[in-house]
């Protein structure tokens, strides 16, 4: 998931560092990037992440 959602592992990923935090990135990774009609190039969910 951290891959799919920020281009590197979830170790190297300090958002991801708590249980919390993963847990309230399922809905979005659900909402996104599980959507088929959407390809992460056009997703706005990345264009977010990426600044």
């Amino acid at each position: 998931m951290a891959l799919k959602l920020f281009g590197r592992p979830e170790k190297d990923v300090k958002l991801l560092r708590s249980g919390r935090r993963q847990q309230g990135l399922y809905p979005l990774y659900g909402d996104f990037c599980n959507a088929p009609h959407t390809p992460c190039a056009q997703c706005p969910l990345a264009r977010l992440l990426e600044g």
